[in-house]
């Protein structure tokens, strides 16, 4: 080959460099915080990553619940000696509530990762399971 054609490749060599990508991770210690990429050959921790809010344990979030009318079966006597046989809960909206995430990631879990541009730094998305079938 000829000096323009060598030079041509290294220029698109050096222009298409291949990133990283979205990955598969295994979560090998929650505390403090390890996660695998590459089999193993790259480890994230608090320091190479971020992780989604709805990962995290014990980590508090705000929430409204709609609550659709039902009727409870029951059986009860007043001091009157009147029977009551079933109460009717009306619908009931906003709820404000606190709802708080446990028992999130384990060890050997399997997460999405998303390498930012650089690849040197990754967010850890959600858990991830194959559907059998």
């Amino acid at each position: 080959m000829n000096y323009a054609t060598d030079l041509a490749k290294e220029l698109k060599n050096r222009n298409n460099v291949k990133r990283i990508g979205n990955l598969i991770g295994k979560v090998l210690s929650i505390n403090p915080l390890k996660i695998g990429i590459l089999n193993n050959t790259v480890f994230l921790d608090k320091d190479n990553c971020f992780i989604c809010s709805n990962l995290v344990i014990n980590y508090k979030r705000n929430a409204d619940v709609e609550i659709k009318a039902y009727n409870v079966g029951c059986s009860a006597t007043d001091s009157y000696g009147d029977t009551i046989s079933s109460i009717n809960v009306n619908d009931k909206t906003n709820y404000d509530m606190v709802v708080t995430f446990k028992d999130i990631l384990k060890v050997g879990d399997r997460v999405l990762v998303v390498a930012e541009a650089s690849d040197q730094f990754y967010y850890i998305v959600d858990k991830v399971v194959q559907i059998d079938g």
